[in-house]
């Protein structure tokens, strides 16, 4: 049922008779509302993303063992279930809502956990350690939230290697208060300095003196072209110009053009 414009809100006793039914995708629709919690809990695929549900999400969610939770790109808040402890689940989508808290250690405990979406909440506190033991982690996404301390070293990326592979600077980037370590020192990785292009260690940012050169040469030209055409044109700025250099000739060397010219 997923892409449709179905509008409005979910009532408690809708799905309840669709007993054989073990996946339910109503994913980007325009559904309003608190999701209702008498029938979320009965299908191992459960997918409501980009809709417009709002307030808590249900605790029923940890009553069944879903492999794939998917509430991305609506408006809950609150803070995110601690009972979301499943050994089956292996995805869930979180990103895009409001949610606010810490990251509950108890995710921990989901080892077959491959993908754990969060980005773009308000999250807080600090990433829990017990993650890198996720063997079959792959997909681990925080951005976007209000992370803080320092980044575990184990859940840096491993040159080939699965487990978090795809772990990078854009798997926490809008997190200020993190710090990624690089793996070797254990401490902040700083900016890698841009390198020369032109293999021979230059400084690009000096001064091109044969370019500047060009282009005083060709901007006088173009100055004294300029005006040798207006005072051709304009004979009253001709004269003006004219009566100018003769003024100027006899202030400064006036007592030696006599001579000049005798």
């Amino acid at each position: 049922m997923d892409h449709n414009e179905f509008n409005g809100t979910l009532k408690n006793g809708m799905f309840m008779s669709l007993n054989d039914v073990m996946e339910l995708d109503i994913s980007n629709n325009n559904l309003t509302g608190r999701l209702p919690a008498g029938w979320i809990s009965k299908y191992g695929y459960f997918s409501v993303s980009r809709n417009d549900f709002e307030d808590e999400i249900p605790k029923e969610l940890c009553q069944v063992d879903h492999l794939v939770i998917n509430l991305s790109y609506n408006r809950f808040s609150g803070a995110i279930p601690s009972c979301l402890d499943s050994s089956f689940l292996k995805f869930i989508h979180l990103q895009g809502n409001s949610l606010t808290g810490t990251i509950p250690r108890e995710l921990s405990r989901c080892n077959q956990l491959v993908t754990m979406d969060m980005r773009d909440n308000k999250l807080s506190g600090n990433i829990p350690k017990g993650i890198y033991r996720l063997q079959d982690l792959s997909f681990l996404l925080l951005g976007g939230n209000a992370l803080q301390g320092q980044l575990p070293s184990e859940l840096c990326p491993v040159p080939n290697q699965k487990q978090f592979g795809s772990f990078d600077e854009s798997s926490y980037k809008g997190n200020p208060y993190l710090d990624f370590p690089s793996r070797d020192k254990g401490i902040a990785a700083l900016p890698t300095p841009p390198r020369h292009s032109n293999g021979k260690g230059k400084n690009e940012s000096a001064i091109d003196f044969t370019a500047f050169g060009w282009t005083f040469a060709a901007s006088f030209v173009m100055v004294q072209l300029t005006m040798v055409v207006v005072l051709r044109i304009n004979s009253h700025w001709r004269r003006t110009w004219f009566y100018f250099i003769e003024t100027c000739l006899y202030k400064c060397c006036g007592r030696f053009l006599p001579y000049a010219f005798y």
